[in-house]
């Protein structure tokens, strides 16, 4: 059973174990890596679709803290979507993600995970906006306080607004994609002061 429905809080394998097991999985044919991958999707599934209401919101451990069960189906979404974006990247068929995929895991990204890859030290103090085009509620505001990480859904002002789309806005979270670049292409941009740019990668480094 996962962790989801044992209700444990803490995760039940070690570091070295868990290296261990993505070297078994690096160690796989073709077939057996795509069987193996079948049948987790397959688990995780059937396991979360019989889970409503209070139970959605049910704490459950990950290697960055503990999530609600519902982000667990939101991060699979996102382990697929950057590593297809990854694997055509490498073949040299980039493509990029869907406007659709960008759209539903930006507030995830920003609300849940965001805040768990912060290096923020209490001499830290900064504001920034995210705000998605052609979509006016679409905004966020993050702050950084005295080591801490507030994200807030709103359209407020900050030293620095970064505005783009959605899918080349999850990327570039993610380390994916350069600002400087969906600048050129049209696809976003920075609004204020852009030396707070250096400051939002040293509190939240790609992961």
């Amino acid at each position: 059973a996962l962790p989801i429905f044992r209700g444990e809080r803490t995760l039940s394998i070690s570091l070295e174990e868990r290296e261990q097991r993505q070297r078994d999985l690096s160690a796989l044919t073709e077939r057996e890596l795509l069987t193996t991958v079948r049948s987790s999707q397959e688990v995780l599934q059937e396991k979360l679709a019989r889970l409503e209401g209070d139970a959605l919101e049910a704490l459950c451990p990950h290697t960055r803290g503990l999530q609600p069960a519902w982000w667990f189906v939101d991060q699979r979404l996102s382990e697929l979507a950057f590593h297809g974006w990854d694997l055509h990247v490498s073949l040299g068929t980039e493509r990029e993600i869907p406007p659709a995929v960008g759209r539903f895991l930006l507030p995830t990204l920003l609300t849940r995970n965001l805040p768990t890859w912060s290096k923020a030290t209490g001499e830290v103090h900064a504001r920034w906006s995210i705000r998605v085009t052609n979509a006016p509620d679409a905004a966020w505001l993050i702050a950084v306080h005295n080591g801490t990480v507030s994200v807030t859904r709103e359209p407020a002002e900050a030293p620095l607004t970064i505005r783009g789309d959605a899918s080349g806005l999850i990327r570039w979270i993610y380390g994916r994609a350069d600002l400087a670049a969906l600048q050129k292409q049209g696809r976003a941009a920075l609004i204020g002061n852009i030396d707070h740019l250096a400051t939002w990668r040293q509190v939240f480094p790609a992961p």
